[in-house]
Protein backbone atom coordinates (compact mmCIF):
# COMPACT_ATOMS: atom_id res chain seq x y z
CA UNK A 1 0.00 0.00 0.00
CA UNK A 2 1.28 3.57 -0.84
CA UNK A 3 2.18 5.96 2.03
CA UNK A 4 -0.72 9.00 1.64
CA UNK A 5 -1.80 11.56 4.06
CA UNK A 6 -5.66 12.99 3.91
CA UNK A 7 -6.51 16.46 5.66
CA UNK A 8 -10.34 17.17 5.35
CA UNK A 9 -11.71 19.98 6.79
CA UNK A 10 -15.29 18.22 6.48
CA UNK A 11 -16.46 21.63 4.48
CA UNK A 12 -17.39 21.37 0.46
CA UNK A 13 -14.60 22.71 -1.55
CA UNK A 14 -12.46 20.88 -4.02
CA UNK A 15 -10.75 17.41 -4.01
CA UNK A 16 -6.87 17.75 -4.46
CA UNK A 17 -3.98 15.44 -4.74
CA UNK A 18 -0.16 15.75 -5.01
CA UNK A 19 1.97 13.41 -5.96
CA UNK A 20 6.06 13.52 -5.30
CA UNK A 21 8.14 11.03 -6.71
CA UNK A 22 6.77 9.50 -9.49
CA UNK A 23 9.92 8.90 -10.61
CA UNK A 24 12.28 7.62 -7.84
CA UNK A 25 15.04 9.92 -8.17
CA UNK A 26 13.09 12.90 -8.35
CA UNK A 27 13.31 13.93 -4.22
CA UNK A 28 11.67 17.94 -4.81
CA UNK A 29 8.10 16.36 -4.69
CA UNK A 30 8.54 14.26 -1.52
CA UNK A 31 10.47 16.58 0.59
CA UNK A 32 8.13 19.23 0.14
CA UNK A 33 4.82 17.50 0.53
CA UNK A 34 6.56 15.82 3.63
CA UNK A 35 7.40 19.64 4.64
CA UNK A 36 3.64 20.86 4.09
CA UNK A 37 2.21 17.72 5.99
CA UNK A 38 4.20 18.81 8.76
CA UNK A 39 3.02 22.46 8.62
CA UNK A 40 -0.80 21.01 8.74
CA UNK A 41 0.02 18.56 11.58
CA UNK A 42 1.23 21.69 13.70
CA UNK A 43 -1.40 24.11 12.30
CA UNK A 44 1.06 26.70 11.10
CA UNK A 45 -0.77 25.85 8.05
CA UNK A 46 -4.78 25.28 7.88
CA UNK A 47 -7.18 24.33 5.59
CA UNK A 48 -10.46 26.13 5.31
CA UNK A 49 -12.53 24.02 2.66
CA UNK A 50 -12.27 21.07 0.75
CA UNK A 51 -9.93 18.48 1.66
CA UNK A 52 -5.79 17.64 0.39
CA UNK A 53 -4.95 13.89 0.05
CA UNK A 54 -0.73 13.81 -0.16
CA UNK A 55 1.16 10.84 -1.55
CA UNK A 56 4.78 12.22 -1.00
CA UNK A 57 6.75 8.86 -2.51
CA UNK A 58 4.58 7.35 -5.38
CA UNK A 59 7.20 4.93 -6.16
CA UNK A 60 8.86 3.80 -2.81
CA UNK A 61 10.99 0.92 -4.05
CA UNK A 62 12.52 2.72 -6.58
CA UNK A 63 13.69 5.62 -4.40
CA UNK A 64 15.34 3.51 -2.16
CA UNK A 65 17.83 2.66 -4.51
CA UNK A 66 17.26 5.84 -6.20
CA UNK A 67 16.42 5.19 -9.62
CA UNK A 68 13.83 6.20 -11.85
CA UNK A 69 12.06 3.22 -11.96
CA UNK A 70 12.09 -0.21 -10.95
CA UNK A 71 10.71 -2.56 -14.30
CA UNK A 72 9.55 0.65 -16.93
CA UNK A 73 8.41 4.23 -16.31
CA UNK A 74 5.61 4.91 -14.09
CA UNK A 75 4.85 8.10 -15.72
CA UNK A 76 4.40 6.42 -19.75
CA UNK A 77 1.89 3.33 -18.16
CA UNK A 78 0.04 5.15 -15.38
CA UNK A 79 -3.43 3.65 -16.35
CA UNK A 80 -5.69 0.92 -14.74
CA UNK A 81 -4.25 -2.37 -15.55
CA UNK A 82 -6.43 -5.92 -15.15
CA UNK A 83 -3.34 -8.02 -14.34
CA UNK A 84 -0.73 -5.85 -13.70
CA UNK A 85 2.80 -7.53 -14.73
CA UNK A 86 5.44 -4.88 -13.59
CA UNK A 87 6.03 -3.16 -10.17
CA UNK A 88 5.01 0.05 -11.84
CA UNK A 89 1.71 -1.25 -13.25
CA UNK A 90 0.76 -2.55 -9.28
CA UNK A 91 1.70 1.45 -8.09
CA UNK A 92 -0.64 2.61 -10.87
CA UNK A 93 -3.82 0.56 -10.59
CA UNK A 94 -3.94 2.43 -7.00
CA UNK A 95 -2.60 5.85 -7.44
CA UNK A 96 -5.30 6.38 -10.24
CA UNK A 97 -7.67 5.48 -7.15
CA UNK A 98 -6.20 8.98 -5.92
CA UNK A 99 -7.20 10.50 -8.78
CA UNK A 100 -10.69 9.37 -9.69
CA UNK A 101 -11.46 10.34 -5.88
CA UNK A 102 -9.89 13.85 -6.24
CA UNK A 103 -10.95 16.66 -8.36
CA UNK A 104 -7.16 18.18 -9.03
CA UNK A 105 -3.59 16.96 -8.80
CA UNK A 106 -0.76 19.06 -9.09
CA UNK A 107 2.36 15.88 -10.07
CA UNK A 108 5.66 17.51 -9.17
CA UNK A 109 9.11 16.45 -11.05
CA UNK A 110 12.55 17.35 -11.17
CA UNK A 111 14.92 16.99 -14.22
CA UNK A 112 18.55 15.55 -15.09
CA UNK A 113 20.07 18.41 -16.60
CA UNK A 114 19.82 22.17 -15.20
CA UNK A 115 16.73 24.71 -16.53
CA UNK A 116 14.49 26.88 -15.67
CA UNK A 117 11.46 25.82 -14.01
CA UNK A 118 7.91 24.69 -16.40
CA UNK A 119 5.21 23.67 -16.10
CA UNK A 120 3.43 21.09 -18.86
CA UNK A 121 0.16 21.23 -19.88
CA UNK A 122 -0.52 18.69 -21.84
CA UNK A 123 -4.38 19.14 -21.89
CA UNK A 124 -4.77 22.87 -22.23
CA UNK A 125 -8.38 23.42 -21.12
CA UNK A 126 -9.06 26.78 -19.28
CA UNK A 127 -9.32 25.20 -16.23
CA UNK A 128 -5.53 24.08 -16.79
CA UNK A 129 -4.19 27.23 -18.46
CA UNK A 130 -5.32 29.17 -15.10
CA UNK A 131 -3.91 27.03 -12.83
CA UNK A 132 -0.82 26.73 -14.88
CA UNK A 133 -0.19 30.63 -14.81
CA UNK A 134 -1.00 30.62 -11.13
CA UNK A 135 1.72 28.69 -10.32
CA UNK A 136 4.76 31.55 -10.69
CA UNK A 137 6.51 29.26 -13.69
CA UNK A 138 8.03 31.29 -16.49
CA UNK A 139 7.61 28.47 -19.43
CA UNK A 140 4.41 26.41 -20.04
CA UNK A 141 5.22 23.00 -22.23
CA UNK A 142 2.64 22.06 -24.66
CA UNK A 143 2.11 19.47 -27.26
CA UNK A 144 3.35 16.32 -25.57
CA UNK A 145 0.65 13.70 -26.31
CA UNK A 146 0.93 15.08 -29.82
CA UNK A 147 4.59 14.88 -30.39
CA UNK A 148 4.05 10.93 -29.00
CA UNK A 149 1.46 10.40 -31.27
CA UNK A 150 2.91 11.72 -34.42
CA UNK A 151 6.38 11.33 -33.57
CA UNK A 152 7.17 8.68 -31.11
CA UNK A 153 8.96 5.97 -32.90
CA UNK A 154 7.44 3.02 -31.36
CA UNK A 155 7.65 4.89 -27.76
CA UNK A 156 4.15 5.81 -26.06
CA UNK A 157 3.63 8.05 -23.49
CA UNK A 158 0.14 7.57 -21.02
CA UNK A 159 1.38 9.64 -18.13
CA UNK A 160 -0.72 11.37 -14.90
CA UNK A 161 -1.86 13.97 -16.96
CA UNK A 162 -3.62 11.75 -19.59
CA UNK A 163 -5.22 10.09 -17.02
CA UNK A 164 -6.07 13.07 -15.25
CA UNK A 165 -7.91 14.19 -18.63
CA UNK A 166 -9.25 11.31 -19.23
CA UNK A 167 -11.49 11.06 -16.25
CA UNK A 168 -12.24 14.62 -16.20
CA UNK A 169 -10.35 16.39 -13.63
CA UNK A 170 -8.06 19.19 -14.01
CA UNK A 171 -4.46 17.99 -13.75
CA UNK A 172 -1.03 19.31 -14.43
CA UNK A 173 2.91 18.42 -13.93
CA UNK A 174 5.58 20.93 -12.79
CA UNK A 175 8.91 20.18 -13.22
CA UNK A 176 11.19 22.38 -10.55
CA UNK A 177 14.56 21.94 -11.35
CA UNK A 178 17.29 19.98 -11.48
CA UNK A 179 17.38 16.72 -9.18
CA UNK A 180 20.15 17.87 -6.97
CA UNK A 181 19.73 21.31 -6.88
CA UNK A 182 17.92 22.29 -3.00
CA UNK A 183 15.66 24.95 -4.78
CA UNK A 184 13.75 22.61 -6.48
CA UNK A 185 12.73 21.93 -3.06
CA UNK A 186 11.57 25.18 -2.15
CA UNK A 187 10.30 25.60 -6.23
CA UNK A 188 7.89 22.72 -5.37
CA UNK A 189 6.72 23.73 -1.50
CA UNK A 190 5.97 27.13 -3.09
CA UNK A 191 3.95 25.42 -6.43
CA UNK A 192 2.09 23.38 -3.44
CA UNK A 193 1.01 26.38 -1.61
CA UNK A 194 0.23 28.60 -4.23
CA UNK A 195 -2.00 25.36 -5.73
CA UNK A 196 -4.30 25.44 -2.62
CA UNK A 197 -4.59 29.27 -2.43
CA UNK A 198 -5.80 29.49 -6.29
CA UNK A 199 -8.44 26.63 -5.62
CA UNK A 200 -9.22 28.66 -2.08
CA UNK A 201 -8.22 25.60 0.09
CA UNK A 202 -6.26 27.83 1.90
CA UNK A 203 -6.25 31.63 2.51
CA UNK A 204 -3.29 33.25 3.24
CA UNK A 205 -0.17 32.61 1.89
CA UNK A 206 1.85 35.86 3.24
CA UNK A 207 3.83 37.49 1.07
CA UNK A 208 3.38 35.40 -1.98
CA UNK A 209 0.47 36.30 -4.81
CA UNK A 210 -1.23 34.17 -6.63
CA UNK A 211 -1.56 36.32 -9.98
CA UNK A 212 -2.51 34.48 -13.68
CA UNK A 213 1.18 35.57 -15.06
CA UNK A 214 1.86 35.70 -18.51
CA UNK A 215 4.08 32.70 -19.41
CA UNK A 216 6.06 31.73 -22.29
CA UNK A 217 4.43 28.94 -24.47
CA UNK A 218 6.29 26.46 -25.72
CA UNK A 219 4.82 23.87 -28.20
CA UNK A 220 7.44 20.36 -28.39
CA UNK A 221 7.87 19.70 -31.97
CA UNK A 222 10.50 16.71 -32.20
CA UNK A 223 12.10 13.73 -29.87
CA UNK A 224 15.66 11.79 -30.13
CA UNK A 225 15.86 8.48 -28.69
CA UNK A 226 19.21 7.10 -27.77
CA UNK A 227 19.93 4.42 -29.98
CA UNK A 228 23.64 3.03 -28.68
CA UNK A 229 25.91 4.22 -25.72
CA UNK A 230 27.92 5.92 -27.74
CA UNK A 231 25.67 8.56 -28.50
CA UNK A 232 26.86 12.01 -27.27
CA UNK A 233 25.76 15.44 -27.06
CA UNK A 234 28.35 18.07 -28.54
CA UNK A 235 27.42 20.11 -25.26
CA UNK A 236 26.16 19.85 -21.85
CA UNK A 237 22.41 21.21 -23.10
CA UNK A 238 20.70 22.67 -20.00
CA UNK A 239 16.58 22.31 -20.13
CA UNK A 240 15.51 25.32 -22.80
CA UNK A 241 18.95 26.28 -23.71
CA UNK A 242 18.29 28.26 -27.25
CA UNK A 243 19.15 26.18 -30.18
CA UNK A 244 19.61 28.24 -33.94
CA UNK A 245 18.76 26.52 -37.11
CA UNK A 246 22.42 24.65 -38.22
CA UNK A 247 23.62 24.25 -35.52
CA UNK A 248 25.06 20.96 -34.15
CA UNK A 249 23.53 18.95 -31.14
CA UNK A 250 24.73 15.66 -30.81
CA UNK A 251 26.12 12.98 -32.54
CA UNK A 252 25.44 9.23 -32.85
CA UNK A 253 28.03 6.47 -32.34
CA UNK A 254 27.97 6.03 -36.14
CA UNK A 255 29.38 9.59 -36.81
CA UNK A 256 26.17 10.76 -38.23
CA UNK A 257 25.45 14.26 -36.31
CA UNK A 258 22.21 15.44 -35.38
CA UNK A 259 21.61 19.28 -36.48
CA UNK A 260 18.70 21.78 -35.95
CA UNK A 261 16.72 22.11 -38.53
CA UNK A 262 14.94 25.31 -37.32
CA UNK A 263 15.50 27.65 -34.25
CA UNK A 264 14.62 26.10 -31.27
CA UNK A 265 14.99 25.55 -27.93
CA UNK A 266 16.58 21.81 -26.34
CA UNK A 267 13.79 20.20 -24.09
CA UNK A 268 15.02 17.88 -20.84
CA UNK A 269 17.94 16.44 -22.08
CA UNK A 270 19.27 13.44 -20.38
CA UNK A 271 22.46 13.21 -20.33
CA UNK A 272 22.94 10.11 -18.72
CA UNK A 273 19.70 8.45 -21.06
CA UNK A 274 18.93 4.79 -21.35
CA UNK A 275 19.72 3.41 -24.74
CA UNK A 276 16.38 2.78 -26.58
CA UNK A 277 14.67 5.65 -24.71
CA UNK A 278 14.08 9.13 -24.59
CA UNK A 279 17.23 11.27 -25.17
CA UNK A 280 15.97 14.89 -25.85
CA UNK A 281 13.61 17.18 -27.35
CA UNK A 282 13.13 20.12 -29.29
CA UNK A 283 10.25 22.58 -29.27
CA UNK A 284 9.79 26.33 -30.52
CA UNK A 285 8.39 29.18 -28.24
CA UNK A 286 5.32 30.60 -29.58
CA UNK A 287 4.30 32.75 -27.38
CA UNK A 288 2.19 33.19 -24.41
CA UNK A 289 0.01 30.75 -22.49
Amino acid sequence: MIFNKLFDTGKTGPKVVFFGAIHGNEYCGSLAIKKIIGDLESSSLNLIYGSVLFVPICNQEAQSKNVRFIDEDLNRIFRKTDTPKSHEEVLANELTTFIDQSDILLDIHSMQAEGPVNIFVDFPTIENRKFAKALGAPYAILGWPELYTNKGQGLVSYDTTAYTNKVGKIGILIECGQHSDPKAVDVAYDAIIRTLADFNVISDIGNKSVVNIDMKEITMTDLFIKNAEGDHFVSEWKHLDKVSVGQVIAERETGEKILANYDCVMVLPKLKGLVGREWFYLGKILGFL
